[in-house]
């Protein structure tokens, strides 16, 4: 079953023409991975699913067409998103951040409890300001905050941005455990092409804002301008 189907999808950032007829599917309780040079419209992509920016073309959530899409109407059927950059509020502590990202939501401190089993490292830091946080720290809290949505879909840009490779590690398999335990729905943008296809079920390559490749992630690892330009084999 497709929770997202994405068909002929522009966008631009004034005359800049960011995405050129972008199509793919996301299916539900799978994760995809999005891959692609700097500068392909990985994150475009992200923002035009979140109805951050203006976009043309056909979105489909859960078999509905959606129109005119915002960032509050998409938080509200269930799309969080992750932005590159991590996006936690610096002046705010990390339980105020969590309160935050379930504001739309009843019963929030059975999710707060459900992010610190996740990130125990949460729990200790939970009166500190977000800002005082370490890099990992403040990614786990991004996600965190974003999980507090309870979303349907998790978009996720760069989780790994300026992590050590045993944080990234650590937060990959977190987001292995979250998606084992409540299947949900994840769209992942990632540089680390090589940690990425480990934990995508499917994988799509988008180039100056085209989709150059898609298929199952293990296929997609093997291909040979995959393996040159992303894996370094």
């Amino acid at each position: 079953m497709s929770r997202l189907v994405v068909s002929d999808l522009h966008a631009s950032y004034g005359r800049l023409r960011a995405l050129h007829g972008v199509s793919f599917t996301v299916d539900a309780g799978k994760v995809t991975a999005l891959l692609g040079p700097n500068g392909a419209g990985k994150t475009t992509v992200l923002r035009a699913l979140c109805g951050s920016i203006s976009t043309s073309g056909t979105v489909e959530f859960d078999g509905s067409v959606l129109t005119r899409r915002s960032p509050s109407a998409m938080a509200r059927l269930g799309v969080a998103h992750v932005p590159e950059g991590r996006g936690t509020f610096a002046d705010f502590t990390v339980l105020e951040n969590l309160r935050l990202g379930g504001y739309c939501r009843d019963r929030l401190d059975e999710d707060i409890e459900q992010q610190f089993t996740w990130f125990p490292r949460l729990r200790e830091r939970s009166r500190q300001l977000a800002g005082s946080l370490s890099g990992g720290e403040q990614q786990m809290l991004a996600i965190a905050r974003a999980l507090m949505l309870r979303p349907k879909v998790l978009l996720l840009d760069e989780p790994s941005q300026g992590l050590a490779p045993t944080i990234t590690a650590a937060v990959y398999e977190i987001l292995r455990s979250i998606q084992d335990s409540l299947g949900t729905t994840m769209l992942v943008v990632e540089q680390n092409a090589k940690v990425a296809l480990r934990f995508a079920d499917e994988a799509f390559v988008l180039e100056t804002g085209r989709v150059v490749l898609s298929g199952p992630a293990a296929e997609v690892a093997g291909d040979v301008s995959v393996q040159r330009s992303y894996l370094g084999t």
